[in-house]
């Protein structure tokens, strides 16, 4: 497990885990009951909410996950907002797996460069304009982010160019 920093807002499983109650969890709802609305732009680029169901929420996370090859090792980094299904998928993926997941409150390049090379974050979800300002910002910087072996995007198509750029830069 990763040690996140506690100035930095951060908790770990094992902190939530010491502190957390031991009343049994309630059974899950219904799989086609409402468990949230996730906000995308989808195919369209038009923002607008979508209704997860609890079982879509844990199936195709957990899908998601085993095709990506997730571990309880992996250290993952959500760079969307909680409210958007990217961001999110990562939050479910690691609570799936037990893996170390790091969420930004806001977008920063420049932090997310200096977490994933602080503690190196193995796999990290961002669309593409974002992915594309995190490897700007890389370019400033002697950080080389080794540890990053996994890249998912969603939302918007992800640009050519910065598929080169991470398969030249990263491999």
């Amino acid at each position: 497990a990763v040690d996140i920093d506690q100035e930095a807002g951060g908790v770990t499983m094992d902190k939530l885990i010491e502190e957390g109650d031991a009343t049994r969890l309630p059974p899950l709802p219904p799989e086609h009951e409402d468990a949230m609305i996730a906000y995308t732009s989808g195919t369209t680029g038009n923002p607008k909410g979508a209704i997860l169901t609890h079982n879509l929420t844990i199936f195709s996370h957990l899908n998601s996950s085993v095709n990506y090859g997730q571990t309880a090792n992996d250290i993952y980094m959500a760079t969307s907002p909680m409210a958007h299904r990217t961001g999110f998928a990562k939050i479910v993926s690691g609570f799936l797996f037990g893996s170390t997941t790091i969420a930004q409150p806001k977008f920063d390049p420049e932090e997310i460069i200096h977490l994933i090379d602080k503690y190196k974050v193995t796999n990290i979800s961002a669309v593409s304009t974002a992915a594309g300002m995190i490897m700007d910002y890389l370019e400033t910087t002697d950080k080389t982010c080794d540890s990053l072996h996994t890249m998912v995007s969603g939302g918007e198509a992800f640009a050519l160019h910065i598929k080169e750029r991470r398969a030249q830069d990263w491999a």
